[in-house]
């Protein structure tokens, strides 16, 4: 074949054109968008599950997070408390008093002050308010909780309302039989700085000594004398210590009003011993009293009321004395008050 006709079929087969038809056409285009499709169905499974696994990871760093905020808080408060407990065993009676006020009176400084410091403030605050009693062996009692002890009696102390501490006292009974109760004896308003004692528990002490014989004379003597030294304990450290029965800084000026009728059996017994000792007299007083003179300018006077009760009007002169002291040192004066 001559070179001329070689190149001619070459350009024939160069030029001709292949007819599409349109069936072909559509069938083409279906096969790309399937394609295309495909691709983005395969790359949105794809992101969606990347993305619950990034959800999951994030979750689970967040909640790590929170669970260290936690500790990290709860580590916080817990080195609080411990620095405070710290500070209360370097503290002394004035630092104490000032965390008494922040911590149990206002709470703003340690709102979440914990079991442990508030026991701990509590015992070392009172051990500052009973420290007189460490000649007579003060210690903290083993046997009960929020409880100190002597040789002679215990004492028991706890917040009562607003926080104000109280101390009650208990002394051993003389006869084994009986089981002798706390006396609640002091209330104590830390804040300000204000000591109640309770004069119905005096007088309870009288019938409990001379009429239930659940403590001797000497027992009486001996608290008497304990608790009038903690009354100067705390004047000494600035509280003022309400008028009380108690109280033996004084001569006494009482006048008292008891429940029960003047009996001519307890007057007659009066009379018989009055008579018996040159230093004791008895008068009779208008037609209802009686006046009992005593030894060192003392007296008792007792008169009817409309009521039927007695009234009675002790006089100490110049001896100091509280209404524990007279009636120990009078005791058949006692039926007078307290049967």
């Amino acid at each position: 074949m001559s070179e001329e006709k070689q190149v001619e079929e070459v350009e024939t087969k160069i030029n001709e054109k292949k007819i599409i038809t349109p069936d072909e056409v559509e069938a083409t285009n279906l096969d790309v968008e399937h394609a295309v499709n495909t691709a983005d169905s395969v790359s949105s499974t794809k992101e969606l599950e990347l993305s619950k696994a990034e959800l999951a990871y994030y979750e689970k760093k967040e909640q790590n997070r929170k669970n260290i905020v936690d500790m990290i808080q709860v580590a916080e408060s817990e080195l609080a408390d411990l620095k405070l407990r710290k500070s209360l065993m370097e503290s002394d009676f004035p630092e104490l008093l000032s965390y008494y006020q922040e911590l149990l009176l206002d709470g703003s400084t340690y709102p979440e002050m914990s079991t442990i410091a508030q026991a701990t403030l509590l015992e070392y605050i009172t051990y500052e308010l009973l420290k007189p009693l460490t000649h007579i062996g003060l210690k903290y009692s083993l046997a009960e909780l929020d409880n100190w002890e002597t040789v002679h009696f215990q004492i028991r102390y706890s917040l009562g309302e607003g926080n104000r501490l109280q101390f009650a006292f208990k002394m051993k009974p003389i006869n084994n039989k009986y089981e002798a109760a706390y006396m609640d004896m002091f209330e104590l308003d830390l804040d300000s700085k204000e000591v109640a004692i309770n004069d119905d528990q005096v007088l309870a002490l009288i019938r409990y000594w001379s009429v239930d014989n659940l403590y001797s004379s000497v027992q009486l003597s001996v608290l008497n004398h304990e608790l009038n030294q903690l009354i100067v304990h705390f004047k000494t450290l600035g509280f003022n210590v309400d008028e009380s029965l108690l109280d033996n800084s004084k001569p006494l000026d009482l006048h008292l009003e008891s429940a029960f009728e003047l009996s001519t059996e307890i007057l007659d017994n009066i009379f018989i011993i009055t008579m018996s000792n040159p230093e004791y007299d008895m008068e009779k007083i208008g037609e209802y009293g009686y006046e009992i003179l005593l030894d060192k300018e003392q007296s008792l006077a007792v008169e009817v009321n409309e009521h039927g009760h007695s009234n009675l009007n002790i006089q100490t002169g110049r001896t100091n004395r509280s209404i524990l002291d007279f009636f120990g040192s009078y005791p058949f004066l006692v039926p007078l008050m307290v049967r």
